[in-house]
């Protein structure tokens, strides 16, 4: 049945942007803001277990949730699940900021191109030259996807709603501002770039072989020879050069338009390739 929830939530995903509106992440923000009021938060805190309270407290919750659900009504089970996968994805749908950038572009409205690009890329500044801003927006898009569509799946996939919750938690707390302790900030990342360890390396081998399998590769590997990071705090960077790789930018010499339309077009085949695993996963019971 995951085969099911996660295809009719990537579906309703693609098909309802209006979603967006009610996705945001202020109720997770406002919890944690009250659960941090309450937990210690000076320097000596063991920051791995302050990370891992945030975000077991949520999974926790759902997966008792949808226990007791389950044990009632097995098909209304489902159903909550569907709606915690589809809400965990996000906050915004990755082919809408996708799409909304490309028209833009393609209309010419340079302001319009430059708020989008402009939200997707702070607080990085935006390139002055538009062709290079479109490939930053790409390259970001191809590491977003990870963090807000094909990891959420993924944890879907290997512990249901609560994974999916899980996740995102984790997500959401390496973003806190008000994590004032060094430790904390660090376990936070840290947990965050372990449960992204194993979607990014799937991810990035699905755009390998969505698009330009050997030029991937030659990007992944030229990164691999010079990269330092430990193996958590890479995934973004992996994420990126791979699906550089496998759009071949600089070979194809296509336009702004025609360079967003490839990289819809490897986001779609990557899901594809996702949906298709699932499928066949699906079929021999084994999710």
């Amino acid at each position: 049945m995951s085969f099911l929830v996660v295809l009719i939530g990537v579906i309703v995903d693609r098909l309802m942007p209006s979603l967006n509106e009610y996705r945001n992440d202020a109720w997770f923000q406002a919890a944690y803001h009250r659960l941090f009021q309450r937990l210690p938060r000076d320097a000596t805190w063991p920051g791995m277990l302050l990370a891992a309270i945030a975000v077991l407290i949520p999974a926790t919750v759902t997966w008792l949730a949808f226990w007791l659900v389950w044990e009632i009504a097995p098909f209304v089970a489902y159903v909550l699940g569907l709606v915690v996968f589809v809400f965990m994805l996000g906050p915004r749908g990755i082919f809408t900021d996708l799409d909304a950038y490309m028209d833009a572009v393609r209309a010419g409205d340079e302001p319009e191109a430059e708020r989008v690009a402009g939200a997707l890329l702070a607080p990085r500044p935006l390139p002055a030259n538009p062709q290079e801003r479109t490939r930053a927006v790409i390259t970001r898009l191809l590491v977003l996807a990870g963090r807000r569509l094909f990891g959420v799946i993924f944890w879907y996939v290997i512990l249901g709603p609560a994974g999916a919750v899980l996740f995102r938690a984790s997500d959401i707390l390496r973003h806190r501002a008000d994590l004032e302790s060094e430790a904390a900030l660090e376990a936070a990342q840290r947990l965050y770039g372990i449960l992204e360890w194993a979607p990014s390396r799937l991810l990035a081998g699905s755009y390998a072989l969505a698009g330009s399998f050997d030029d991937a590769m030659t990007e992944r590997r030229a990164y691999y020879a010079e990269c330092q990071g430990r193996f958590f705090e890479i995934n973004e960077d992996i994420l990126a050069c791979t699906g550089r790789g496998a759009l071949s930018f600089e070979t194809d010499g296509a336009g702004e338009v025609e360079e967003i339309q490839a990289a819809s077009s490897l986001l779609f085949r990557a899901l594809v390739i996702w949906l298709a695993v699932l499928a066949l996963l699906s079929l021999l019971g084994w999710t």
